[in-house]
């Protein structure tokens, strides 16, 4: 039988031999910490709108290029005197920069939606992992992110997160810096930044030893879980959360991490052309109103297009400066041009309109005076009527040696014919003008036409077709 001390021996044994699991670390991430995080991740996501704002300005540079090689040909041989080689060979440069940079424009297209693209997609994993570790909360003493002075976290204290509690979105703006990723990255690990709040705030997210793991029921390992794409990765055992359970942890730099991908298609943005844009850069200046007093530049043999130039070709900053002041001067009188022709087209517009309201208004006119030549006989509105509902004003009414009464019209009226705008009469006398014509003499009259087996007044489709004529000239 074991004595009282063996008893006290073994009971000892047993407390030692169990896993320190009694501290149960669930030390929750600092403030500062996932403010870092979120400084990351931001810098991650302004990365569209830097991309975006390079290929807008390359696009509009090599767009400029073009019009300044035509307006260094127009400025040199519309102008007084023989231009020098040197300016020519400044507009050739201006011509074949233009073509050199548009060569390069779907390289930097696609580049420049690859590090959009691959950038914002980790910046979407981190905020993800801060927005779990946001929404695990209940009160001050079960946070997953410490704020020591009111023990609770609040969406203004995490820059990944709106005032709503979700996660802000992505908004491309002008952005003419390049993101500073690797010091964003580095500084998750600065300082005490990193480490695990000094409270015990119950947040088993950061805790992946077996029996204290929240996502199981039971575990019979530790799990290293990862976060933010592999940003953090939490302890396996029963320790707090350090500096190094992060990724930038003992990294010289981002492109040796999880985000080399992000940062190396950075770089690419915009390609590097160092010949195409310096050049670009040299010749734009010379659209200044003051004189850039450029230095020479070089064309060497055989740069431009196989064996041209023949030789070495220097265009002198005496070049330059000759080429500024015809191209200001050809510009200036250029802008002068163009207003005198805007002048001209507008005042040729005002007359176009009114010639169209005259159209118009003689249109109108000619519409509203067209003789109506459809015929109103007595006959077609008495007869066959019975006795009782026969007009007595106009017609009257005789019996038919049968017996049956029947509604006749008065004499005079059986071929009366009513116009409008032309005068009374007017539509019978254009009638007596085709009335009885044969074919041959109907179709050569241009006030007539032949319909069926008669001879037809066509005046209304002469008039139709006098005002569309009109108009349609006064348009052209």
């Amino acid at each position: 039988m074991p004595t009282a001390g063996a008893v006290l021996l073994l009971a000892t044994a047993a407390v030692l031999s169990r896993p320190a699991a009694a501290a149960n670390e669930k030390k929750p991430l600092t403030i500062s910490a996932a403010g870092a995080v979120c400084g990351f991740s931001n810098e991650l996501k302004e990365v569209a709108s830097f991309a975006a704002t390079k290929v807008n300005a390359y696009l509009t540079e090599t767009e400029q290029l073009g019009t300044l090689a035509v307006d260094f040909c127009a400025a040199i041989f519309n102008g007084n005197g023989k231009p020098t080689a040197g300016e020519v060979y400044a507009a050739l440069l201006a011509a074949k920069t233009q073509t050199d940079r548009q060569a390069q424009q779907q390289k930097l297209v696609t580049g420049a939606l690859l590090a959009s693209s691959l950038c914002s997609q980790q910046a979407g994993h981190i905020e993800s992992f801060i927005h779990v570790f946001y929404q695990a909360h209940r009160d001050a003493t079960t946070t997953c992110i410490y704020k020591s002075d009111e023990h609770q976290r609040k969406a203004a204290d995490v820059p990944c997160v709106n005032n709503g509690g979700g996660l802000n979105k992505i908004t491309i703006t002008t952005r003419a810096t390049k993101p500073q990723l690797n010091s964003k990255y580095k500084a998750i690990v600065a300082g005490t930044t990193p480490n695990g709040a000094a409270a015990e705030k119950n947040c088993k997210l950061v805790n992946g030893e077996q029996s204290q793991n929240v996502f199981l029921a039971s575990q019979t390992t530790n799990i290293a879980l990862k976060w933010g794409d592999g940003l953090l990765t939490v302890p396996i055992g029963d320790t707090a959360i350090s500096a190094s359970n992060w990724e930038p942890n003992n990294k010289d730099s981002i492109a040796s991490g999880n985000y080399k991908e992000c940062a190396a298609a950075l770089e690419q943005v915009p390609p590097r052309q160092s010949t195409a844009t310096a050049a670009a850069s040299k010749l734009l200046k010379l659209e200044a109103e003051d004189d850039p007093k450029l230095e020479e530049e070089l064309i060497s043999k055989n740069s431009f297009y196989g064996d041209f130039p023949i030789s070495n070709v220097k265009i002198t900053a005496t070049d330059f400066s000759s080429l500024h002041s015809k191209l200001k001067s050809y510009r200036k009188k250029h802008t002068a041009d163009g207003h005198q022709l805007l002048k001209a087209k507008l005042q040729h517009l005002e007359k176009q309109m009114q010639m169209n309201a005259t159209a118009c208004k003689l249109g109108a006119e000619i519409s509203s005076g067209e003789p109506s030549t459809a015929k109103t006989t007595t006959s077609g509105r008495c007869e066959g009527k019975a006795k009782t509902a026969c007009p007595k004003s106009d017609y009257r009414q005789r019996e038919e040696k049968d017996g049956k009464e029947e509604c006749k019209p008065k004499s005079g009226e059986e071929q009366k014919t009513q116009t409008t705008g032309a005068g009374e009469g007017a539509a019978d006398k254009k009638e007596e003008k085709c009335k009885g014509k044969l074919e041959p003499e109907c179709t050569k009259a241009p006030e007539c036409k032949w319909e069926g087996e008669t001879c037809k007044d066509s005046s209304i489709l002469v008039n139709k077709q006098f005002t569309l004529s009109m108009i349609s000239a006064a348009f052209m």
